[in-house]
């Protein structure tokens, strides 16, 4: 109780005291008595109750031998005889009565006489179903307020009804609507209920009235949060209810909404697939910034496995190739920042390595160089030249040195971005004797490529004879070009590169079109993506000829300019120019 005042001790000890009292005080006999009775009638109600689930429990068991559960399901009948009540009990199996109705099974997997089973079963299963039903009222009246019975009643129902080709399923369309409605009431987070309903709604949908269509959408709306309902139905309901009406259901998360796309993009309507498009991409960008955010939060509350996990979960559910632009490029450069470096992994395989790959190719500008070192950490079968890139990076030259003194691979075509980036940062911090042994180390056969050459012009401006530099120009010119017609783009649609830095070109403008696929055949509207070495820097929809104006965003040296037709028709890339 604590320490008291006088005053309150005086108050709590007698009570101390009386409590003490009727504790050992003997308990009066009628009070005995009452106890026993009611103990009596406990017992007497608790072997009732276990004499009948008993009876109903061989009324159940003699179901599932009657029509073959035991022998052809044993896993659904074991667990049906550990069942905690004999309606339990039966309401496993009438799920495996449901499979047996809506799930194929392969025959020629099985036994001679597992295949008899299965014949006889299937002989069988309209009574089967009928029995099913009855029991199932029965296990509704023992338990009403169980939402997966009156589920499973309506469910088994409709297929009964739905077999036989009743007129019932129309004409009586509430016996099983009206169950499987009261079960999602009581349960509405029985999802398998909602897909079973949304799939009954669609294959009698001119038989709904108005008002019952209206109603359908929100079933069809909880439905397609199953990802193979979605998959499966989702063209069935645009004809339905309509592209934007069927759009309006989805689920704004972009794993939902990308197999959304997948479907659509089977019709080859480009338009439909923009619009659905326009979709996934808000509701990416936003799951990126509300992911990002966990992560941060991880941070901010010392939870390094729960920072973890978040940082994984992030690589896992956003490429880094779906938005390669700044702002989304340093969303993933933070991710690295914050990866906990405590987990190993292997190079090829770890999402990490995929994102730092990501970013050496012309993307450093968005990373900081820390991010890239702590993520290359805990790898293993890291190449040579990719640790020493990073550290050369990050301005460590020991760690670089140190790599470039014991590998084999050095001096191979591999590190020819390497010995540039190396030459180029010795120039800027004017250690042009360096740069020059930095430059002497790049294979002779890579002499003429973009990167080295802008390397070449850089290092002759200001010195030696201007012939020399001159001669590097004119060399460097007939690599940077600025006009580009047809038979420059790759059949893949790639266009390779050489951008010169100094030479001012902030944009590429290319101009396309769509395609008939044969001679004189339509020509149909098409959805393309495009964007550089691999990554979407946007799309267009291009329904006649079109002009696309595409930032380089400061890249520089051989870069691939890629277009893919996402949907629609086919297309053709016209021309190209570079422009200030």
């Amino acid at each position: 109780m604590g320490d008291l005042i006088p005053f309150e001790r005086d108050l709590e000890e007698p009570r101390q005291e009386a409590v003490l009292a009727s504790a050992g005080a003997p308990v009066p006999g009628y009070q005995r008595l009452l106890v026993f009775v009611l103990s009596v009638i406990a017992l007497a109600a608790s072997v009732h109750v276990y004499r009948g689930d008993q009876r109903d429990r061989k009324e159940i068991g003699e179901f599932s031998r009657r029509y073959t559960i035991t022998e052809r399901r044993p896993f659904e009948a074991a667990t049906a005889d550990v069942a905690a009540s004999a309606d339990m009990a039966l309401w496993v199996l009438g799920r495996a009565t449901l499979d047996d109705a809506l799930t194929p099974v392969s025959l020629s997997r099985l036994s001679p006489e597992e295949r008899q089973l299965w014949y006889g079963a299937i002989a069988n299963l309209d009574s089967q179903l009928a029995s099913a039903e009855k029991l199932l009222v029965w296990a509704i009246s023992r338990r009403p307020g169980w939402a997966f019975h009156r589920v499973l009643l309506g469910q088994i129902h409709y297929v009964k009804d739905r077999r036989r080709a009743s007129r019932d399923l129309v004409e009586k369309a509430a016996l099983w609507r009206v169950p499987l409605a009261n079960g999602l009431k009581a349960g509405p987070g029985i999802g398998s209920a909602h897909v079973f309903l949304a799939g009954a709604l669609l294959e009698n949908w001119s038989q709904l009235s108005a008002n019952e269509k209206t109603s359908a959408e929100r079933t069809f709306a909880l439905a397609f949060t199953d990802t193979q309902f979605l998959s499966q139905s989702l063209l069935a309901t645009m004809s339905l209810l309509g592209p934007e009406a069927t759009f309006a259901l989805l689920p704004p998360r972009p794993g939902h909404l990308s197999l959304a796309l997948d479907a659509l993009a089977k019709t080859g309507d480009a338009r439909l697939y923009s619009s659905l498009f326009t979709l996934w991409e808000k509701a990416s960008l936003s799951a990126r910034t509300t992911d990002l955010a966990t992560a941060e939060a991880r941070l901010m509350a010392k939870d390094t496995v729960g920072l973890r996990t978040a940082c994984r979960a992030w690589a896992g559910n956003h490429r880094l190739t779906d938005f390669d632009r700044p702002a989304e490029r340093r969303q993933g450069g933070r991710i690295l920042e914050l990866w906990p470096p405590d987990t190993s992994g292997a190079w090829r395989n770890d999402p990490r390595g995929e994102m730092v790959r990501f970013f050496l190719n012309g993307r450093l500008a968005d990373v900081p160089p820390a991010a890239l070192a702590r993520a290359l950490y805990p790898l293993s079968n890291v190449p040579d030249v990719v640790r020493a890139r990073v550290l050369l990076e990050s301005g460590d030259r020991y760690g670089f040195d140190s790599i470039l003194r014991t590998s084999e691979t050095v001096g191979s075509l591999q590190w020819t971005s390497f010995f540039v980036r190396l030459a180029s940062l010795e120039l800027a911090s004017g250690r042009k004797e360096e740069a020059r042994q930095a430059f002497a180390r790049i294979p002779a056969a890579a002499r003429r490529e973009c990167e080295v050459l802008l390397l070449r012009r850089d290092m002759a401006r200001g010195e030696g004879p201007a012939k020399a530099a001159d001669s590097i120009q004119a060399e460097l010119d007939s690599a940077v070009r600025t006009q580009f017609e047809a038979s420059d783009f790759t059949e893949a649609g790639s266009l390779p590169l050489c951008l010169d830095p100094a030479s001012g070109s902030r944009e590429i403008t290319v101009r396309l079109s769509p395609k008939s696929a044969s001679t004189g055949g339509e020509v149909k509207p098409v959805f393309v993506s495009y964007g550089f070495d691999g990554g979407r820097s946007g799309t267009a929809l291009v329904e006649a000829e079109t002009e696309l104006k595409i930032p380089l965003e400061g890249r520089q040296g051989r870069r691939f300019l890629e277009f893919r037709r996402l949907a629609g028709g086919s297309f053709q890339l016209i021309s190209a120019s570079l422009a200030r």
